[in-house]
């Protein structure tokens, strides 16, 4: 490990440590555990890995509101808040000085009752499961419910997951071959800005559902892209890489169409490996001779979107 390597890991000690002695100290916070890259194994934590706190509070609207809190920890220099990227939840987004990123999730406390039900088909459970069970570390568990309840979705998450269904995978691929030829609309219109957004934000969010439901096998997929090119085949690594586009109309078109043939693709390999008798290919075929009448079309005559001279 080299040095700036070792001082990171122990001033990120010395921050838990200091919020370990003050969230003692506070009655309304029930729990807290670290997750994610500093409490696993399996990737552990580099030099410029953030430390990811979980608090369980019974007002967590208090510590999210007021950010005076993050001077028991450190020296606070950028601090924001935002949605945690599991559940429904809001973090504390923090930049100590000596560039110590840390996120605290500050949820219910109410979550550890609800955690000791939670069944194996519960929608957070996935989410919450596959966090868990690569690592954690307890760091308040006043009352023992969060150990408890860690140890039970550890348990479930070891599950295998539950397939996608009929119903939600039909919406998801309707909902891309819509959007495709709406992409197109766009494109035709000169609004090549919300087109190149929809083809990157939306469609890849899609996209990548349907990645996921092709490579999943047990332990092996990771939130979001995270690691995707070890558990992805390499067939779709590659083809991703052909569906970002620079920002021309024609080089957009291009990837769009790159992207329709890698869902066209993903789409008969989820319906061969899931046994689905039926999947929405008029949706495909309505959307591809769509895109080719609508991109093919001469501009309009009149538009609000001319591109500015010079």
């Amino acid at each position: 490990m080299s040095e700036i390597a070792a001082d990171h890991f122990q001033s990120y000690g010395r921050i838990v440590d200091r919020f370990v002695r003050w969230a003692t100290a506070q009655p309304a916070i029930e729990a807290a555990m670290v997750v994610g890259s500093r409490a696993r194994t399996n990737h552990p934590a580099d030099a410029w890995s953030d430390l990811d706190i979980v608090v369980f509070a019974t007002h967590p609207e208090i510590l999210l509101a007021n950010d005076a809190w993050l001077h028991n920890v450190g020296d606070p220099v950028i601090t924001y808040v935002e949605a945690t990227a599991v559940g429904a939840w809001q973090e504390r987004r923090v930049l100590f000085e000596g560039v110590y990123d840390v996120d605290f999730a500050v949820v219910p406390a109410d979550l550890l009752n609800a955690l000791n039900t939670m069944q194996a088909g519960d929608p957070l459970h996935a989410e919450i499961g596959a966090t868990i069970v690569r690592g954690y570390r307890v760091l308040i568990d006043r009352n023992h419910r969060l150990t408890s309840s860690l140890r039970r979705i550890t348990t479930l998450a070891e599950l295998e997951p539950a397939p996608p269904t009929q119903e939600l995978i039909d919406e998801t691929i309707n909902d891309f071959w819509y959007h495709c030829v709406w992409i197109a609309k766009k494109l035709r219109r000169g609004e090549s800005i919300v087109a190149h957004e929809c083809l990157d934000g939306h469609q890849r969010r899609l996209l990548m559902r349907l990645i996921c439901w092709h490579s999943e096998q047990k332990g092996t997929l990771w939130h979001g892209s995270r690691f995707m090119e070890e558990w992805a085949p390499e067939e779709i690594t590659m083809r991703l890489a052909t569906t970002w586009a620079e920002h021309q109309t024609e080089n957009i078109l291009c990837a769009l169409r790159k992207m329709m043939d890698l869902v066209a693709w993903l789409t008969e390999e989820i319906a061969n490996a899931y046994s689905l008798k039926e999947m929405p290919v008029a949706s495909e075929v309505a959307a591809r001779r769509w895109v080719v009448e609508i991109s093919t079309l001469p501009p309009p005559g009149e538009s609000h979107f001319k591109p500015r001279a010079g």
